[in-house]
């Protein structure tokens, strides 16, 4: 007898769709409709069944709200009930996914797959976020903040404690990892670092979140940021990546050159208002130069100082730290034309050190005794006074050829 009301459901659930189906596609209704073949009985049978069977086991399948260290259980359960029965149509599946994810997580993470409305490819996404190790690893070991701390010896407290603690030893004992022990480690020594460098490892060292690093991994990331660290100023207390100066920021305009000639009062008010300069230390000895004048870096080979002004973040042109090389304001280029220093070219001839030119050069006679001009200075205008003129703070100074230039030209006697 049931089997009889069951066919005969089939049967008025079959001619049903089927007269749906023609109101969707705006066809009209036949008035004698075909007999539904026995296959397509079959497989509605099918369906039904399979969809009386999910509404049956889907009241045991919990609502994930983003817990990744609860969403093993979930998956478990969520296979049984929908995604492992054949003869649902994805439509279903689709359905009874998001009424099984709490409203924050069914709406951030829709909204993160590229066809949120793919059944397949919405439930691989979630499986794929879900269940990568570091990620499950990093939840279950906070979760020990919520074993709560003692503050007497009452039964429930006692009590919840010995829960919460069991439930904690059993997620990270359930961790996927063969070296329990490495990843505690790991964890005791990652907590000490700073927000920067913990968002740069997980950046740089953590390519795939499918495994779970050792503290030996993170010791090795530690001394490689010493090693750039110590190639850095002495003075400087930030990491590389905390400068202030920005290189979309706008290069400061090169003071105009002063008159030569200025009166006493004004040199001297000059003088005595132009704040004193800050004391300047090369980025590779720490001593009080600029980098293109020293002679140590100079020394180094091409290979090695391309590497140090790199590692410096230091513009490419002219060796200053305060603006990167496509805004450097100087118009000087090396030799082959290119963007940069002299002592960047991979061709060029490895420098000697030979001592600086004087500013002045005897002439030689033609007894091998040296000449030496008779000069003079110009008498001096009650007027006025001579004035050096002063040394250029900007770009052009830290150029090379800066200290090449010669000396104010000597006043020699007329013949």
């Amino acid at each position: 007898m049931n089997q009889e009301v069951e066919e005969l459901l089939v049967t008025k659930i079959s001619e049903i769709l089927l007269r749906i189906s023609a109101v969707l596609s705006s066809k009209p209704l036949p008035e004698n409709p075909a007999p539904v073949p026995a296959e397509s009985k079959c497989d509605t049978h099918r369906t039904y069944s399979a969809v009386k069977i999910m509404n049956e086991l889907l009241t045991t399948v919990p609502v994930f709200n983003g817990d990744i260290t609860r969403f093993a259980e979930f998956r478990r359960l969520f296979d049984r009930a929908v995604h492992n029965l054949d003869n649902v149509p994805d439509e279903i599946k689709y359905e009874k996914l998001l009424s099984k994810l709490s409203p924050e997580t069914r709406s951030s993470f829709v909204a993160s797959v590229q066809d949120g409305s793919n059944y397949r490819q919405l439930y691989d996404a979630l499986c794929a976020e879900n269940t990568a190790k570091y990620r499950l690893a990093r939840s279950a070991f906070a979760k020990r903040s919520q074993i709560p701390k003692l503050s007497g010896q009452s039964v429930q407290e006692l009590d919840r404690f010995v829960n919460e603690a069991r439930l904690w030893a059993n997620m990270m004992s359930d961790l996927p990892t063969e070296n329990l022990a490495e990843f505690l480690l790991f964890e005791a020594l990652f907590h000490r670092l700073s927000p920067d460098l913990r968002e740069k490892f997980n950046r740089d060292e953590m390519e795939s979140a499918d495994g779970i690093p050792s503290h030996n991994q993170l010791l090795a990331f530690v001394e490689k940021e010493l090693k750039i660290a110590r190639m850095l100023p002495a003075d400087s207390s930030t990491s590389r990546g905390s400068r202030s100066i920005s290189s979309s920021q706008t290069p400061l305009a090169k003071p105009r050159s002063p008159s030569p000639y200025k009166s006493a009062g004004c040199v001297n008010n000059l003088s005595s208002a132009r704040p004193a300069p800050n004391k300047i230390t090369c980025h590779y000895c720490h001593q009080n130069h600029c980098l293109f004048k020293c002679q140590a870096f100079r020394a180094l080979s091409v290979q090695e100082r391309n590497r140090l002004v790199d590692v410096f973040r230091a513009c490419r042109n002219c060796f200053s730290p305060l603006h990167s090389t496509a805004v450097c304001p100087s118009d000087r280029r090396c030799h082959c034309q290119e963007k940069h220093h002299p002592w960047l070219h991979i061709n060029a001839v490895q420098p000697v050190n030979e001592p600086e030119p004087s500013a002045f050069k005897p002439q030689m006679g033609s007894t091998g005794c040296s000449y030496v001009p008779c000069m003079r200075s110009p008498p001096p205008s009650p007027r006025f006074i001579t004035r050096h003129p002063m040394a250029d703070s900007g770009p052009e100074a830290m150029s090379p050829e800066a200290d090449d230039a010669p000396a104010s030209e000597p006043w020699h006697l007329s013949s």
